[in-house]
């Protein structure tokens, strides 16, 4: 359920400095990037595990540093209010929505 609400699974990045997500090359299995700080990012992706260490790379490449990344979890509210947002907007002819983290997830924890 968690993966069909998101779209993927998620990964949050903080690093030493602040990264603009723009900047960041193409990372294979990155289906969306989301920058929720200057220093926090969200990753939405395929599978977390093979991607971690390519995000972390692609940090690096544009002279960023991670200082942690971890698989981020939504609460079941967060899942709920995603699945009934893609609910509604397919209810109103919009085209099947892709990522909707940006929209669980943006507001402050």
């Amino acid at each position: 359920m968690r993966r069909q609400a998101l779209g993927g699974e998620v990964i949050e990045v903080e690093t030493g400095a602040p990264v603009d997500a723009r900047s960041l090359p193409a990372v294979e299995g990155v289906l969306s990037v989301r920058q929720q700080a200057p220093r926090q990012l969200l990753f939405v992706v395929s599978d977390a595990g093979s991607a971690t260490p390519q995000i972390n790379d692609a940090i690096e490449q544009v002279g960023g540093t991670v200082d942690s990344s971890r698989e981020y979890r939504p609460t079941f509210d967060e899942i709920f209010a995603a699945l009934v947002t893609a609910h509604a907007e397919r209810g109103q002819g919009a085209a099947p929505p892709t990522g909707e983290l940006a929209q669980a997830v943006a507001r402050p924890r």
